[in-house]
């Protein structure tokens, strides 16, 4: 028996369902524990493993059993996979928030988000912080949650309470850079057209520019018009509002050389 077998087992257990799934996928992870007793090393072992285990938590999410899908996600994340497997990482990013005790909330407050119901997808996140029960690997969700809330609300809410929002977007540990954070971004600077009191320039700075996309340094086409970069955007607002921007920090954290089709007005900076 070797990893093939492994892998031709899980083949036969996809099509099947119930109590047979489930001992087809035993039987290769019986396989899988006899091969890494003998060599916790070897690549192609390390992935059997990996990937029958993954099957075993997508089988007990689906059958509501989460606290065998946590054991069986445990032994996964136990694994000291060699080099990177970004297929194997994003079923483990997939998985967590599926097991995790809060996903019935955290899913509650997505859908209400994505209805137009902003307010209460905001109460349900403030009622997890409030309980101490969001953790980092759901910041992601409610930063769109807090993006979507300022940008469909932005009429409706003070300045004071957007600045709020954005600082608390700010604080999360999301994925940077992200095309999350690159609409935020784009919404401050939407923002501060109407808003003195609030500095986008600092607001950049905490942003910080080294998260800008490949997309956000290029010209954009919507409904056939084309769209300035977001970034040349950006510091256009920084000129017009006269901000006291550093040149030479702009300069050094954005990076020119690979923006293609830049936008820049001619009386820009640089």
């Amino acid at each position: 028996m070797d990893s093939k077998t492994v892998f031709e087992l899980r083949k036969v257990a996809k099509d099947l369902l119930g109590e047979l799934k489930v001992n087809k996928l035993n039987e290769a992870l019986k396989i899988c524990n006899d091969l890494y007793h003998k060599d916790q090393n070897d690549e192609w072992t390390q992935k059997a493993f990996a990937w029958t285990l993954i099957d075993l938590c997508k089988y007990y999410v689906s059958i509501g059993n989460f606290d065998q899908a946590l054991r069986f996600y445990t032994n996964l994340q136990s694994i000291n996979l060699k080099g990177h497997d970004e297929l194997i990482e994003k079923q483990k990013k997939y998985l967590h928030p599926q097991i995790d005790s809060n996903f019935g909330d955290i899913n509650k407050a997505e859908e209400l988000s994505k209805n137009g119901k902003h307010k209460e997808a905001i109460n349900v996140f403030t009622k997890l912080l409030s309980e101490n029960r969001l953790s980092e690997l759901h910041h992601e969700s409610y930063g769109w949650v807090i993006y979507r809330y300022i940008k469909s609300e932005t009429e409706g809410l003070t300045s004071i309470e957007i600045r709020k929002f954005l600082r608390d977007y700010m604080n999360l540990k999301n994925e940077r850079p992200s095309l999350l954070h690159s609409m935020v971004l784009n919404f401050a600077m939407t923002f501060s057209k109407e808003h003195s009191d609030f500095n986008l320039y600092k607001f950049f700075k905490l942003w910080n520019p080294k998260n800008l996309r490949k997309e956000d340094k290029e010209i954009q086409s919507y409904e056939g018009k084309k769209i300035p970069s977001l970034i040349s955007r950006v510091i256009r607002e920084f000129v017009d509002k006269d901000y006291d921007y550093e040149v030479e920090y702009l300069m050094e954290n954005i990076d020119m050389g690979n923006i293609n089709n830049y936008s820049f007005d001619d009386d820009l900076p640089f």
